[in-house]
């Protein structure tokens, strides 16, 4: 882990301004993950830490109560957290054969969205109002079955508001190859929660860059995904960007 953050860092030195790197953690031991995420952020100078929606081989969840402190750590520091599809328990268990297209089609979708809705439920986005969660794929399931999820409180969950108010704290991106999922997506996160993504190199970068155009956003609100909403959440360098935009 250790040696893929500093990988990363290396690859964040060498072009500054237009690359910025996330975290690989280790998450067996909260201790072992503070350590390892501080050392990403104040000392290699990474700018978010990335977590799987499950890990190890009994499949422990991110909602575990002993990696409370983690959470307090990310929230202090200010630095994102990234879900992003294990790639491993769903699709062995539940979504094996086909080659991999029920995985690929609907499992890392499910994955994500199971491991954000831990996230509420657990009530760890309650205990912790300035924790930064950045899911990919447009969210998952979640903007399209949130009332549903509104509608399906129960006694196990037991959170002051609705699972979509938190859902709505959160940011995604628009990685879904499908115009009308990259619309609802905005309309239902709001444009500052929205960042632009091409999941390069799993898909085509023209295909992902002509979707998006036909969502027919606004010059100001495309400003916002492509740009400023990256800005804001990760906290990127001014002086580092402004290189950027004269470059473009």
């Amino acid at each position: 882990m250790l040696f893929r953050s500093e990988e990363m860092a290396g690859a964040q030195r060498k072009y500054p301004g237009r690359f910025w790197g996330t975290a690989a953690v280790p998450f067996h031991d909260a201790k072992v993950a503070i350590e390892v995420t501080e050392h990403a952020v104040k000392k290699l100078g990474l700018v978010g830490v990335n977590v799987p929606g499950a890990f190890g081989y009994q499949g422990t969840c991110l909602d575990a109560a002993y990696l409370e402190p983690f959470y307090d750590c990310v929230e202090e520091l200010g630095v994102p957290i990234f879900i992003h599809p294990t790639d491993v328990l769903l699709s062995d268990l539940l979504l094996p054969g086909y080659d991999g297209a029920l995985y690929l089609g609907l499992g890392r979708l499910t994955d994500v969205s199971v491991a954000a809705s831990r996230l509420i439920y657990s009530g760890i986005m309650e205990r912790h109002p300035n924790l930064k969660v950045y899911m990919s794929h447009t969210g998952g399931v979640l903007p399209y079955q949130s009332g549903r999820m509104d509608k399906s409180f129960s006694k196990g969950v037991k959170l002051p508001n609705s699972t979509s108010t938190y859902i709505k704290r959160m940011m995604t991106d628009t990685v879904s190859p499908h115009t009308p999922g990259m619309k609802f997506a905005v309309e239902y996160y709001g444009v500052d929660h929205v960042f632009y993504g091409a999941d390069y190199p799993c898909w085509n970068p023209s295909t992902a860059i002509q979707l998006f155009d036909a969502v027919g956003l606004s010059k100001v609100d495309q400003q916002k995904i492509f740009f400023d909403n990256a800005q804001r959440f990760f906290g990127l360098r001014d002086h580092a960007l402004s290189k950027v935009t004269s470059a473009a």
